[in-house]
C-alpha cells in the first residue's frame, strides 16, 4: 500500500491519541498527601492502642495488616483521581469541584486524628 493509499484510508478516522497530563494535578497532590497524613496518624494512633474507626479500613488492617491499609488507601486514592479525569474529559468544572469535595472527605479523619494525637500528647 502506498502512503497515498494510507492517507486515504485514515481521512475521517478520529486520531485517538493518550494524553499523559493530568487535568488537576494540584488536587491530586493534595489528595495524596491528606491521603498520606491519613495513613501515618492512623498507623500511629494504632501503635498506641487506639483503634480505626473506618469498618473497611479496620476489616483490611485485621485481615492484611498495616501493609494492607497502606494499598488500600493509595487504591482508593487511585480509582478517585481516574474517576475525576473521566468526568474532567467531559466537565473540568465539574471534576474540579469533585476533587475539591474528596479530600475534604479524605482530611476530616485527618484533623480528628490530630486533634486525638494532641490530647494524647498532652
Amino acid at each position: 500500500m502506498t502512503e497515498v493509499q494510507q492517507e486515504i484510508r485514515t481521512v475521517g478516522r478520529p486520531q485517538l491519541k493518550a494524553s499523559t497530563r493530568l487535568r488537576l494535578p494540584i488536587a491530586y497532590a493534595c489528595l495524596i498527601a491528606v491521603g498520606t497524613f491519613d495513613i501515618l496518624f492512623t498507623t500511629i494512633i494504632l501503635s498506641l492502642g487506639g483503634a480505626e474507626a473506618n469498618p473497611i479500613a479496620a476489616a483490611v488492617i485485621e485481615q492484611y495488616g498495616l501493609a494492607g491499609l497502606v494499598a488500600f488507601k493509595y487504591l482508593v486514592i487511585a480509582v478517585v483521581i481516574l474517576g475525576c479525569e473521566f468526568v474532567a474529559s467531559a466537565r473540568i468544572e465539574t471534576a474540579r469541584r469533585l476533587a475539591l469535595v474528596v479530600v475534604a472527605i479524605t482530611a476530616a479523619p485527618v484533623v480528628w486524628s490530630t486533634g486525638l494525637l494532641i490530647k494524647l500528647v498532652a
